[in-house]
Order: C-alpha cells, then structure tokens, then sequence
C-alpha cells in the first residue's frame, strides 16, 4: 500500500509516468489495479511547473549518461520509486546499473525484476557486499556512457534532472565540463 501512495505521489495520474508505474507495479505483482484520481493533483503541477510539462529541450549533443546505484537490502518501496524515477526522465539516452550485493533474496528478485521493465536497466550481481565504495567501483566497471551519474537506492530524480544536465554539456566540446554537480 505504501508503494502505491509514493508511486501516486511522484507521478501524478493521468501522466505517462504514471501508466508505466502502473504497468510495472501490477507486472511485478506489487500493486492493485490503480484508479483515477479527480485530475486536480495534475493541473496543480502542470500550473505550477509548467517546465516540466511543456517539451523544451533540444539537444545537437545527446550523450549516454550511466547511472549506477550500489543496492544492498533495498526495500522496495525506496528502490522501486527511484527506478521510476529514472525511466520518467524527460532525456531519455541513459543507462541504469543496479549493483546488487544483497543478501535478501527478495531484493535481488526485485532488481531482476526491475531489469525487466526497461532494457535500459541492467544488474550487476555481486556474490557478497564490498561496502558501498568496493560496490560502486563495481558498477563503474559496467558503465558505457560517457558521463556517469551516482544515486543511492533511495534518492529521486526530478523528471527534468538529467535534460538539465545535458543542457549544461552542449556547445563546443572543449568547453564541456568534466564534473556536474
């Protein structure tokens, strides 16, 4: 139940993040069929950010960006919305590494699953926990972008998080930063 109030809250209904959340929550048998809301939620945020509604974005330099998440004992009410909230961005050219070293069975279950909800999100399975530096180096390993991007299993992505940073990465290549923050 819980999943469900976070899903409805980070993607409002009526929005295409929000039917995919749907579509991979009843795939994975977490949740209920869901319903419609009144739509009051969805014109709040589309008056009140309206940036991330509108298509604004247009990229002569689309890169690979690599995303890579240590997991170890996940819960799924945090590692669930934050895979949401990366297939919800609005740049789409990313990757997803899960690098699990879980000892929960269900937590390695649930990043399998993940796998199957974009095939832009790949795991990779370590046989014990190295600790989240050891882990992480796992997962950069496996990355093929040309920028990396680090999340803890339970942080979020704004919808517009990584469109932002590829803004600040077009022009000439000389001038491209190294490091965003």
């Amino acid at each position: 139940m819980i999943v469900k109030r976070i899903i409805k809250r980070l993607l409002p209904p009526g929005t295409a993040g929000f039917r995919v959340a749907q579509a991979a929550g009843r795939f994975l048998h977490i949740l209920p069929p869901a319903t419609s809301m009144d739509g009051a939620y969805e014109e709040w945020i589309k008056d009140s950010e309206p940036q991330f509604w509108e298509a604004q974005y247009s990229f002569t330099y689309e890169p690979l960006i690599s995303i890579v998440v240590p997991v170890f004992n996940a819960p799924d009410y945090y590692l669930l919305p934050m895979v949401y909230s990366i297939t919800n961005q609005k740049y789409q050219n990313w990757e997803l590494i899960l690098v699990n070293a879980s000892t929960d069975s269900s937590c390695r279950k649930l990043t399998e699953d993940c796998a199957e909800i974009d095939s832009r999100i790949k795991v990779v399975d370590l046989e014990k926990n190295g600790g989240i530096a050891y882990n992480t180096n796992q997962g950069l390993a496996a990355c093929t972008g040309e920028y990396v991007a680090l999340l803890d299993h339970d942080d979020l992505f704004a919808p517009h998080a990584l469109a932002e940073v590829v803004a600040v990465l077009q022009g000439s290549p000389a001038k491209r930063p190294q490091f965003i923050y």
